[in-house]
């Protein structure tokens, strides 16, 4: 009897949920195989949704987790790992590249933001003065943006935790990913879903990626039947925007990008969470060079005004009149 595929995951119940939809997936795909779940510890993840999720995956918690989860790689203690896409668009593609290589990026679940309550049934409906719970500089700046008149409060990265903050009066609504909530089998506490107009998720939200060892073609082939292409292109843009900017989950960044045809849209910001000012734009190309189209993005988000809330970045380029417009299509070559 052949061994079974290893499938490896952080050690956490959000990380872990994920990991089983792979192996049902892969399951489903190929009817004899045999799938295992094995569970890596980084020292930088716990609890029912840590950090390193769909969610928010702080950069020293991503750092370590995939780290882990390579190293389980390369010991041959797994076959697969398991990433959530955020933690990639977080971590420098050449790390363990000759060793390591991206097999397959599934369908991405829903990238949305979503609104959890207590009372209210949506965003609209939170009464002043209203404290929502938030981990990420991002939602505090689109929020300030958005609904200055409700106050946000830093809550816990477990997401368990957040829901007993809510829960017990410490705030009354709370801003998740649809996709952790999906995952952990907690879509009746959702309110509403907040649309990608109206608050840009993080990179790679919603996303997970499947690396394997670089010289491993058969398990590479049985992941094969889960790539889908679009989502893919997709997150390589969204990570190169976030690679070009330096960035980490220190700083107010978001960034969505999504197929239209044979065309790849890339949204992006970079705000400041004390005043809800921010640098918006959108740049469009053919979605096979999505690297090159999200890097692009980045520059100009620099070149807009985005440089000063990233004060560790490099000089941007001069912009020319007339290349972009806010929320809007490029105009031409850049």
């Amino acid at each position: 009897m052949a061994p079974p595929l290893r499938l490896a995951s952080a050690a956490n119940r959000l990380a872990a949920a994920h990991a089983a939809r792979i192996a049902d997936a892969l399951r489903a795909a190929h009817p004899e195989l045999r799938v295992e779940l094995v569970s890596v510890a980084d020292g930088a993840t716990h609890g029912m949704g840590r950090a390193y999720g769909s969610d928010d995956p702080g950069p020293t918690s991503a750092a370590a987790a995939v780290a882990a989860l390579r190293n389980a790689l390369v010991e041959r203690t797994a076959d697969v790992a398991v990433h959530a896409a955020s933690a990639l668009s977080l971590v420098s593609p050449s790390a363990d590249g000759s060793r390591i290589r991206l097999a397959a990026v599934p369908a991405r679940d829903d990238p949305r933001e979503v609104l959890v309550a207590r009372e209210a049934s949506s965003f609209a409906y939170l009464p002043e003065g209203s404290t929502v719970g938030v981990t990420h500089p991002r939602r505090v700046t689109q929020l300030a943006r958005r609904r200055a008149d409700l106050v946000p409060r830093i809550v816990p990265s477990d997401i368990a935790d957040r829901l007993t903050a809510m829960d017990s009066g410490e705030v009354d609504a709370l801003i998740l990913a649809a996709a952790d909530l999906k995952a952990l089998g907690l879509g009746e506490r959702l309110r509403e879903h907040i649309g990608t107009r109206q608050m840009l998720p993080g990179a790679g939200q919603g996303g997970l990626a499947l690396e394997v060892r670089a010289d491993d073609d058969a398990t590479a082939g049985l992941l094969a039947p889960l790539h889908d292409e679009r989502s893919a292109f997709a997150l390589h843009a969204e990570r190169a925007c976030m690679i070009r900017l330096g960035a980490d989950t220190r700083a107010a960044i978001g960034v969505y990008a999504v197929t239209d045809g044979e065309t790849l849209f890339v949204h992006g910001f970079v705000g400041d969470p004390a005043s809800g000012e921010l640098s918006r734009l959108r740049w469009q190309g053919p979605f096979r060079e999505a690297e090159s189209v999200g890097s692009t993005l980045a520059e100009l988000l620099l070149a807009a005004g985005g440089q000063r809330y990233l004060p560790g970045a490099a000089p941007p380029p001069r912009l020319r009149p007339g290349d972009a417009d806010d929320f809007g299509a490029s105009r031409g070559p850049w």
